[in-house]
């Protein structure tokens, strides 16, 4: 009995020591990505075009217009609206615009890194695949140019990745109250996604050919009915509930005309 203990002992202690290992690999890999980003916005300083009529739109949504009285300024370019009330907000609360927008990418890009890890690990369950693509999005150069200029590109590959992984834990989850409950979160990252970029709507056949291939053997039918109802509920509940509280509505429209266009595209 006595040795039993202390084999058990050294059991626990090895894998305790095993996982401070992993812990200390992947806080390793997500800083070195947070320093590099940090590192190219010091050494590279500006603001591309794009970035310079982001904060001139965000700049009128801090002076008090609404998302409408903005595509009336700029009539033939409506683009989401998630990046321009985050820079807003920051520059209501005083924060240099050019700065806001540096510190939003930075902090998005060094997220994707962690969830890049989360999503290999739950696609391949292997710890170094995981960490090599974590490793990968923290040193690859296009992703840390998308980190720190003042673009989309970052919140759109972070709310897509948390997408993707959601729609992994929505497929293959065996017990069905966890399947529901990440559909109810893949509904969120989505509208996230979206709102970030209108390229995220090419996330919805994806999801919905996965999700009818991963089922149909089984006959769930009822599990693919109940997954799509709680991911449209929740998609569509957060549209409604940014466009109320963010004054956003004429938004929505807009929303609601790209993905009728993109639902006819698949019906063709």
């Amino acid at each position: 009995m006595f040795f039993y203990n202390i084999k058990n002992m050294l059991i626990w202690s090895r894998l305790l020591k095993f996982c401070r290992t992993k812990f200390i690999i992947i806080i390793f890999v997500v800083l070195l990505g947070l320093a590099l980003r940090i590192l190219c916005a010091y050494l590279n300083y500006g603001i591309s075009r794009d970035g310079a009529r982001y904060l001139k739109m965000a700049s009128y949504l801090s002076a008090g217009y609404n998302y409408r009285q903005l595509c009336d300024f700029y009539p033939s370019f409506y683009i989401p609206p998630l990046l321009l009330l985050l820079l807003s907000t920051l520059m209501a609360c005083g924060i240099d615009g050019v700065n806001a927008g540096i510190m939003i990418n930075i902090l998005c890009g060094t997220i994707t890194i962690l969830i890049v890890y989360f999503l290999a690990k739950n696609i391949f369950n292997d710890f170094k695949i995981s960490i090599l693509s974590a490793m990968f999005v923290a040193v690859h150069p296009t992703m840390i140019n998308y980190s720190y200029e003042i673009q989309r590109e970052a919140l759109y590959l972070l709310f897509s990745t948390i997408s993707l992984f959601f729609i992994f834990k929505t497929l293959f989850s065996k017990n069905l109250i966890v399947k529901l409950f990440n559909s109810l979160c893949l509904g969120i990252s989505f509208f996230l996604c979206i709102i970030s970029r209108y390229e995220g709507l090419l996330l919805l056949p994806i999801f919905f050919i996965l999700l009818f291939f991963a089922n149909y053997r089984q006959f769930q039918y009822k599990v693919i009915l109940y997954t799509l109802f709680l991911f449209l509920f929740s998609a569509i509940l957060s549209a409604i509930l940014f466009c109320k509280y963010c004054n956003c509505w004429y938004f929505g429209v807009i929303l609601l005309n790209k993905t009728t266009l993109v639902l006819s595209i698949l019906n063709s």
